[in-house]
């Protein structure tokens, strides 16, 4: 037997909040340089599902460089 309704969008089966996802794309878009405690949370979990097109990783790993680079000196 086949459930009925099997049109499920990603933000259904990852539980994650469309809004604060879509609010943590327009972040990135804008090249913000700071992220909440839960921002970085959700970009990690956003990132497990592969939310995130190319451009939108290399400003997140260029970001999270520059804030290892400045808390080790």
């Amino acid at each position: 037997m086949k459930p009925e309704n099997t049109k499920l969008n990603i933000y259904e089966i990852t539980k994650l909040d469309k809004k604060k996802c879509d609010s943590i794309r327009q972040k990135i878009l804008e090249k913000k340089q700071r992220y909440t405690q839960d921002e970085l949370s959700y970009i990690q979990r956003m990132n497990q599902y592969n939310m995130f097109n190319n451009d939108e990783l290399h400003h997140i790993v260029a970001t999270f460089s520059n804030l290892a680079i400045s808390n080790k000196l």
